[in-house]
């Protein structure tokens, strides 16, 4: 008699749980539909530059990190970051070529959902076309309010191990980061590493950690408006990359060669050593201040 009351009494536990397999198809069916449509809806946003579109399936509270490891925390933050993005035309020139979604539900109100997009005809920051690039995303969904909102969103690109092909691209999109953020002012979207140093002739001594550079690269951002970075030449190595470009000024009376070297490491750059004659900047701005 016992084990009978023991038995319907653990019967009585799992009738009263809560899993998964006790939802009906349709159940299924709809959220699954309402996920997918969220996945389409960033597909458009992207094609059309739509920023309210591109954040409306994301919670306040949401955790996002792309394939160049820019992390946001906040729906507010990733707005701020996509707004920049959807501003520079090499970026947004391509096209989204997305397979079928992957959706694990772990329970009624949290599910897991892995897709691929092929990124095409992207341009690097000079107007070359990249080659196709794979990119996976892992998107955690929470139903808030009977809404699924997206609380986790990390994006990865493929990578195939020993192919220099894609070691160089990887490496030439930091460092067109890098310019694109001097040319625009908006040094927090360049991938600094959280140890970064800077050494060059306009400092007297090295420049260490994120903070402290990105201070330093803002003030050089602000010395040059106006003025052209024209890339000239690129030397990619296996952990860094050598850069030749000019400064423009003046409308081009006074160009300045000037040689960057960056050491990188997982995707942000850990060392920026640039070489150059500092005595036509100095003349400049002296002639600037006599102004």
């Amino acid at each position: 008699m016992k084990k009978i009351g023991s038995a319907i009494f653990t019967l009585f536990l799992l009738m009263s749980c809560d899993p998964q397999d006790s939802r009906s198809s349709s159940d299924l069916t709809n959220d699954e539909a309402a996920i997918n449509r969220s996945i389409e809806d960033w597909d458009n946003a992207w094609a059309t530059k739509n920023l309210d579109l591109a954040i409306k399936h994301y919670a306040n509270e949401t955790d996002w990190t792309n394939a160049f490891g820019d992390r946001v925390r906040s729906k507010d933050e990733l707005e701020e970051l996509l707004g920049f993005i959807f501003n520079l035309d090499f970026v947004m020139a391509g096209e989204n070529e997305y397979g079928k979604s992957e959706i694990t539900f772990l329970n009624k109100r949290t599910a897991t959902v892995r897709s691929q997009n092929i990124r095409k005809n992207q341009k690097w920051a000079d107007g070359s076309l990249m080659e196709d690039r794979y990119v996976n995303h892992l998107r955690v969904y929470q139903k808030i309010d009977g809404i699924w909102l997206i609380t986790n969103h990390m994006i990865s690109q493929e990578h195939k191990k020993g192919n220099k092909a894609i070691n160089d691209s990887n490496h030439l999109s930091i460092i067109d980061s890098y310019f694109e953020g001097l040319r625009n002012g908006k040094i927090s979207s360049i991938p600094l590493a959280d140890e970064v140093n800077f050494l060059g002739p306009s400092v007297s001594e090295v420049i260490k950690g994120k903070e402290a550079v990105a201070e330093h690269l803002a003030n050089v951002s602000q010395r040059f408006i106006g003025s052209e970075f024209k890339i000239k030449e690129h030397s990619i190595t296996e952990n860094g990359a050598f850069t030749l470009f000019e400064i423009e000024m003046n409308n081009g009376a006074l160009v300045v060669p000037i040689v960057d070297h960056f050491e990188l490491e997982e995707g942000k750059i850990q060392k920026i050593r640039p070489y150059f004659d500092p005595r036509p900047f100095i003349a400049e701005f002296d002639r600037r201040l006599r102004e």
